[in-house]
């Protein structure tokens, strides 16, 4: 597991889905294994059947040949009916055997068709000498060139026989084996479905388990987090991982950790702004108490200060009057003045009237 949670996200992701991917294309290019082995094997089929009923049909050819030829012998007269009738028949032989040696693709057929050429071959002849014969009217040569034209007749029979029991064996085999390929891609669809939903199940349980579940481990932690609960760490399993859910926790440690501190930071800050509050409120206690003596102090300064504007008043007034005597006193001078110049001035004209 420990493994498994040091891979990133996104490269399990990419494992899981290319699993899939490629069991999926191993399906896939099983069935059109299977599709060619089965288009494969049904024209094998087509082919080896084919060469069956050529088979078969030179066979039938071969048998109708030795009809008409007996009919001949019958009749002791080799009519242009039924000499028409041979070469027809000899002739569209001749085309199933022509068909047949083309489509033989084994040794065993390639030889088939080589012997059952030779026959028609060898065979040709006697046929001949025996339409001359019974044309000449020589009845026991003809005879004799049909019972030795019947064994290679005969020889031919049973080869196309061969053949063709070669060619139905053959088939029997493919079609056995074509069988035996589609079980055996069917069972390997079958399994290879399984494995793949097996597969997809196990893929999907563990993205379940390695990013879900500790996803909503994650958050959880931070719901508890929003909610003021900082007393859990994050796992050290979760901790420890290697991709991103790791990355998140350690994140999220990291977060927690810093709002401790700055919740102890915090808490630190209130306990001395409570401390300087207290102070301060002291010291307003102090400084309301002094203003309100200030305040005494002023109303008594205030009343003092009116006595004296009152006092101030009466000494203006005092001193108004005092101004007012005052230059009274000094015309009384100056007519003093006056007067003890004119005694002066007298007493001077006094002396000198003495001297």
């Amino acid at each position: 597991m420990t493994s498994i949670s040091n891979i990133k996200i996104g490269r399990k992701i990419a494992l899981v889905l290319g699993g899939t991917v490629l069991l999926l294309t191993g399906l896939s290019a099983l069935s059109l294994w299977g599709i060619h082995a089965n288009e494969k094997a049904a024209v094998t089929l087509i082919q080896r059947l084919t060469k069956a009923r050529l088979a078969e049909e030179i066979k039938g050819y071969t048998a109708a040949t030795g009809k008409n030829k007996a009919q001949m012998i019958i009749e002791k007269n080799a009519g242009s009916d039924l000499v028409s009738q041979n070469a027809e028949i000899r002739k569209d032989r001749a085309a199933a055997l022509e068909q047949f040696r083309a489509l033989a693709d084994t040794p065993t057929s390639i030889k088939q068709g080589a012997d059952m050429a030779d026959l028609i071959e060898a065979v040709a002849p006697a046929n001949e000498r025996m339409i001359t014969s019974l044309t000449a009217g020589r009845t026991s040569d003809a005879v004799k060139d049909f019972r030795a034209a019947d064994v290679f007749t005969s020889a031919l029979a049973a080869k196309a026989k061969e053949a063709a029991k070669f060619q139905l064996d053959k088939v029997a085999v493919t079609e056995k084996s074509r069988e035996e390929t589609s079980n055996t891609i069917w069972m390997s669809l079958i399994l290879g479905c399984l494995f793949a939903i097996a597969a997809a199940i196990f893929g999907g349980v563990v993205l379940t388990r390695g990013i879900a579940t500790p996803l909503t481990a994650a958050v959880t932690h931070l719901d508890h987090i929003a909610e003021g609960d900082l007393s859990k760490d994050a796992s050290a399993e979760m901790q420890a991982r290697g991709d991103e859910v790791g990355t998140l926790a350690r994140s999220m440690q990291t977060m927690t950790v810093a709002l401790r501190k700055m919740i102890q930071d915090i808490s630190q800050g209130i306990q001395v702004l409570s401390t300087s509050s207290t102070e301060m409120t002291a010291n307003s206690t102090q400084m309301t108490s002094g203003s309100r003596h200030a305040s005494d102090k002023a109303h008594s300064v205030s009343a003092a200060a009116e006595q004296m504007s009152s006092n101030i008043t009466s000494v203006a007034a005092g001193m108004e009057q005092t101004t007012t005597n005052l230059s009274h006193v000094s015309s009384a001078t100056e007519q003093m003045t006056s007067t003890i110049g004119e005694i002066a001035q007298n007493s001077e004209k006094a002396r000198r009237i003495t001297d």
